[in-house]
């Protein structure tokens, strides 16, 4: 014989003796308060906690570059994801990036470490006092029609003056159909007076980023 049943029927008809629903909005987990002996609503883990992206915005270059200004500072990180390729006449190109307020810091205020991994050799590289972050795996001109770096880098904690702002990265660069390089990278922005609101992406050799490139910025926190 089989039975069936509402699932509503294992539930009580009044929750306000178990969960206390005051203040509660979209995307609130319920977690037990010993105190209290109830439920209670806290951010997080539905889809409204402080873990989710909130999409801010898509660049594409202008005059070789990419720059995204007037970043709001209500997040805690920002996450940028996007793709390049120069016009280099190489098969490969390097991505740097500079962060200011308002206008991007092109002192030698930046250092920045990196682990490159590749089809033909594995090696590291970094600098203290640059002036910018630098990411040796790009995509150049002379690369396989089509090819594009692809790349995520997180900058944490964006917003707050009181902090070295750092930036987290990896990229994989495929340089034609059997050569690929990947790269780790951990940069520092030596910079404790100005909330970070500008970022500029362009290649590290001067040349300029090619149309297909983009970088799409999410905000966290």
């Amino acid at each position: 014989m089989t039975h069936h049943f509402d699932p509503a029927d294992l539930l009580p008809e009044d929750l306000t003796g178990i969960i206390d629903m005051t203040g509660i909005a979209d995307g609130d987990i319920l977690e037990w308060d010993s105190t209290s002996g109830l439920f209670l609503p806290v951010a997080g883990g539905g889809g409204g906690g402080s873990s989710d992206l909130t999409f801010i915005g898509t660049v594409t270059p202008s005059s070789g570059s990419i720059t995204l200004g007037s970043i709001p500072g209500t997040h805690r990180d920002l996450l940028l994801v996007g793709q390049f390729r120069s016009d280099r006449v190489n098969a490969t190109d390097s991505l740097a990036i500079q962060v200011g307020n308002t206008t991007v810091d092109t002192g030698a205020n930046y250092d920045w470490f990196a682990m490159v991994h590749g089809t033909n050799a594995s090696n590291s590289d970094g600098q203290g006092d640059g002036q910018g972050f630098i990411d040796p795996v790009g995509v150049g001109g002379s690369a396989t029609s089509g090819y594009f770096s692809t790349f995520e880098a997180t900058i944490f904690e964006y917003a707050d003056s009181s902090v070295h702002r750092r930036i987290q990265s990896s990229s994989r660069s495929p340089a034609s159909g059997t050569v690929y390089n990947t790269c780790n990278s951990l940069s520092v922005w030596r910079n404790t007076a100005d909330v970070l609101d500008t970022i500029k992406l362009f290649s590290g050799s001067a040349n300029n980023l090619v149309a297909g490139s983009y970088v799409s910025l999410y905000g966290r926190g």
